[in-house]
């Protein structure tokens, strides 16, 4: 399945744009233009789709067929204690 950032949010969450700003503490504009823009930080990516109740899991994938779980972002401490705030 593939999805923007806004059919993500209605489809999987049902949430808002304000709802969303809320639990990220942002402005509703704010989270129109991120759901518009096409360069994301994996940081923004991942508050945002913490909001939504996910989680965000990098892959990298090789010529090979070979297939590789990118770990470095896993933990966002920031984040956590954000949304726990909201939990």
């Amino acid at each position: 399945m593939d999805l923007s950032l806004q059919e993500l949010r209605t489809q999987m969450s049902g949430l808002s744009q304000e709802d969303v700003a809320g639990l990220l503490e942002v402005t509703q504009g704010y989270v129109s233009r991120l759901e518009r823009k096409k360069d994301l930080s994996v940081r923004r990516l991942c508050e945002y789709v913490g909001a939504l109740g996910g989680e965000v899991e990098i892959r990298a994938k090789f010529p090979e067929g070979k297939e590789v779980r990118v770990t470095q972002y896993d933990d966002l401490p920031e984040l956590e204690e954000r949304l726990a705030k909201h939990g």
